[in-house]
């Protein structure tokens, strides 16, 4: 299920375990709908929704998320932002970093849940009058 991302993010925020959470869910949940309005499945490396604040993410855990945010780029849209997969030990993460991850999640999702409730399904097909 879709979770609302958090798109106005600022200097003074906190990101946290919740935030990476909802990040690879909704990951999870574009990946579906990709499958679903185009038909490519996209093959996601591992997907991590149980962080706590018990939890320590290192750089390749960063990059594993963008890897597989990455994947779900199969379609060139306005405003989405090349991803981070290179992060490494000392790299800061910042507001920015967060405002990417969530905006081209948000996007894509926008676009294919609008396009997912168009499609027609058990070979329907609508054209011609309203005759019926």
């Amino acid at each position: 299920m879709w979770i609302n991302p958090k798109l106005n993010w600022t200097a003074s925020d906190y990101y946290n375990a919740a935030d990476l959470n909802r990040v690879e869910n909704n990951t999870q949940e574009v990946a579906i709908l990709i499958q679903q309005v185009i038909g490519t499945i996209i093959d996601l490396e591992p997907i991590v929704t149980n962080r706590d604040y018990t939890s320590i993410e290192f750089y390749n855990g960063l990059n594993r998320v963008e890897r597989n945010l990455e994947k779900l780029l199969v379609l060139n849209l306005d405003g989405l932002v090349p991803l981070k997969t290179n992060w490494q030990v000392g790299d800061p993460f910042s507001y920015l970093d967060a405002i990417r991850l969530e905006n081209n999640l948000s996007i894509l999702y926008n676009l294919l849940s609008k396009n997912a409730t168009a499609i027609n399904y058990a070979g329907t097909f609508n054209c011609g009058e309203d005759v019926i």
